[in-house]
C-alpha cells in the first residue's frame, strides 16, 4: 500500500509488536549510508519532502516513517502507547525490517524527542544524530508543560507552551477542524514572530483559531503542498495531540528511572538553531552539552519548519556533517 506522501517509495508493513507502520524507503546506492528521517507534529514523512529527493539523489539510503498516529502508521487511542520507550521499539523494529543495521538519526520538533528515546535505548544503531528546532531531550525528566511555562513567563515575558495546554484539551480537535483554515494559515506563516503571540501563551491558539483569523502563509509551503498536508492530515489533528497528552501526564517517567536509560549520547550529534522560532528554547539547547559529548551546533536564520524554509541551507549541512565521519 503506497502513502500520499511518496506514492513511489512507500509501504505499510505490520511490525512483529503488531503496530501497523507507513514509510518510505529508498536503499542507499553503493557504501553510502541511511538517513532516518523522524518528522514532528502536526505533519507526517511529508515534511521531509526535500530531504528525500536530495539525500536519495547523493546516493544516501531514505527511511522517513509515519509516526504514530500519522499517515498510514497505527492511530491508538490509549496514551501509554505513545510512550517514548515503546515507539523506539517500533522504529527499531522497522529499521529490522528494511535490513539497515546503523543510520544518521535526524529528527525535527517531536521527532527530536523519538531520536532521543531511539538513542537512549538502541545507540548502537546510530552513526549521528541531528536535532533540528527542537533539541535533544533527556529521559528521566518531567515533560509537563506547566513549569516550563512558569519558567518562561519569568525568563521571556511569556508562556512558551500555552499551545501544549491547548492540545491536551479532549476537545482541541474538534475546536481545529471547525474552523481549520485558521489554524493552518498560523501553522505555517509568512512571519515566524506571530507565534510569540498566537501560539506559544495560554489560550492563544483556541484564541487565534476561534476568530477565524487568517495569516498569510509562508512562500515555503505552496498551494500544491499545503493540499496534500490536508488530505494526509484529513483535518483531524486529534489522534496526533496524544503526544502531548502522554508527555502531559508524564507517562514516560515509570520507564525512565534509576538513570536508564542512560541519558549521555555519545555518538556524533549536530543541533540546526532556528532563530527566528518562538518556540526555540535556548536554555535548553545550552543545556544538551551537559548529555551530548559531541555537539556541532549551527544557526539559521528561520522559523520552526526549517527543514522546509531553509531547505538548500539545511540539506547541505546534514550532508557535510555525513561526510566529515
Amino acid at each position: 500500500m503506497a502513502t500520499i506522501a511518496f506514492p513511489d517509495d512507500s509501504k505499510v508493513v505490520k511490525l512483529p509488536s503488531g503496530a501497523n507502520y507507513s514509510y518510505a524507503h529508498i536503499p542507499a546506492k553503493a557504501q553510502n549510508p541511511t538517513v532516518l528521517f523522524l518528522h514532528g507534529f502536526p505533519s507526517s514523512s511529508f515534511d521531509w519532502r526535500h530531504q528525500v529527493t536530495y539525500f536519495s539523489s547523493h546516493g544516501f539510503g531514505v527511511i522517513a516513517p509515519d509516526l504514530l498516529a500519522y499517515g498510514e502508521t497505527e492511530k491508538p487511542t490509549t496514551l501509554a502507547d505513545y510512550r517514548g520507550k515503546k515507539m523506539a521499539a517500533e522504529i527499531n523494529e522497522l529499521l529490522d525490517h528494511v535490513e539497515v543495521s546503523k543510520v544518521h538519526g535526524v529528527g525535527h520538533d517531536w521527532g527530536s524527542f523519538m531520536l532521543s528515546r531511539f538513542a537512549n535505548y538502541y545507540p548502537e544503531r546510530f552513526f549521528s544524530c541531528s536535532f533540528l528546532a527542537v533539541p535533544y531531550i533527556a529521559p528521566g525528566r518531567s515533560m509537563s508543560a506547566d513549569p516550563i511555562n512558569v519558567l518562561t513567563k519569568q525568563k521571556l515575558g511569556y508562556e512558551m507552551y500555552g499551545y501544549r495546554k491547548f492540545f491536551e484539551k479532549e476537545d482541541a480537535a474538534q475546536i481545529l477542524k471547525a474552523h481549520i483554515e485558521s489554524f493552518l494559515s498560523l501553522l505555517y506563516p509568512a512571519e515566524p514572530s506571530i507565534w510569540r503571540e498566537h501560539i506559544a501563551p495560554l489560550g492563544a491558539v483556541e484564541a487565534f483559531a476561534t476568530s477565524d483569523r487568517i495569516e498569510k502563509r509562508g512562500a515555503y509551503v505552496t498551494d500544491e503542498e499545503m493540499a496534500t498536508h490536508r488530505r494526509i492530515m484529513k483535518d483531524d489533528y486529534g489522534p496526533a495531540m496524544n503526544w502531548y497528552k502522554c508527555a502531559g501526564q508524564d507517562l514516560n517517567l515509570p520507564d525512565e528511572q534509576n538513570g536508564q536509560p542512560d541519558p549521555k549520547l555519545d555518538m556524533p550529534a549536530l543541533m540546526i538553531v532556528a532563530k527566528e522560532d518562538p518556540l526555540s528554547n535556548a536554555l535548553a539547547i545550552n543545556a544538551m552539552r551537559e548529555h551530548v559529548t559531541n555537539l556541532k551546533v549551527v544557526e539559521y536564520k528561520s522559523g520552526h519548519w526549517v527543514q522546509i524554509e531553509k531547505k538548500d541551507e539545511v540539506n547541505s549541512t546534514l550532508e557535510e556533517f555525513f561526510r566529515s565521519l
